[in-house]
């Protein structure tokens, strides 16, 4: 079963402010008949996204414009069968790993703009935040057939990552003569933080291990 909904709106606030806001929300059963997983399929996911924006024009030549994005993913691991996979139904997996993933996405940005008879003078700010929490099974395979046919269950079930980044950019552009031009500046940066952890166990009973949800990012990695 898949579903989605959206709906978006445009708020006029006063003669020189406006703003916009827009929601979708997508979801969709799991494309695999999973039996020994918690859910009984694998590959479910449910998306939510959102988008607010502000318009700030007090003047013809000089405007501000501010917004915001959300983005929230959790699913339960791809919808992806091991070709070794003794289940006989091509629509079904064996896997037994049931490590559910998680995505989440924070943006904030700004740019200010002001036009002059020759150029538009342009500065553009930006906060960007993302996370991903993504175990995953190396075999896709219940842990006896695993075993059987490799010799060991391949696992990753810490996969962690998060990143922070800044952007700031100036530019002044011409446009609409017999020469366009553009002269300007950008500056970048990210601080990543990233964490994994694969197994390879050769026990009939699994060996756990403890999940790390998203840590704290406080410097670069």
């Amino acid at each position: 079963e898949y579903n989605r909904q959206r709906g978006a709106a445009n708020i006029p606030i006063a003669d020189t402010l406006a703003a916009r806001f827009a929601l979708q929300h997508e979801g969709h059963e799991g494309w695999l008949r999973a039996p020994n997983q918690m859910d009984g399929r694998s590959g479910t996911q449910d998306t939510w996204s959102a988008r607010g924006s502000l318009l700030w024009q007090p003047v013809e030549r000089f405007s501000i414009t501010l917004w915001g994005e959300y983005f929230d993913l959790d699913a339960n691991g791809p919808s992806v069968r091991n070709l070794l996979d003794p289940i006989g139904d091509v629509r079904a997996t064996g896997n037994d790993s049931y490590l559910p993933q998680k995505t989440r996405s924070r943006i904030v940005a700004g740019t200010l703009k002001y036009d002059f008879d020759f150029a538009t003078l342009k500065a553009i700010s930006s906060y960007q935040s993302a996370r991903a929490n993504a175990p995953n099974s190396g075999d896709m395979l219940a842990r006896a057939d695993a075993l059987a046919i490799y010799g060991v269950k391949d696992e990753e079930p810490i996969y962690v990552r998060s990143a922070k980044s800044y952007t700031e950019e100036i530019n002044l552009a011409h446009s609409g003569g017999p020469v366009d031009w553009i002269i300007g500046g950008f500056f970048l940066r990210t601080d990543e933080y990233q964490h994994l952890y694969e197994t390879q166990q050769t026990s009939a009973v699994p060996i756990p291990v403890t999940p790390i949800l998203f840590p704290t990012l406080t410097g670069p990695h």
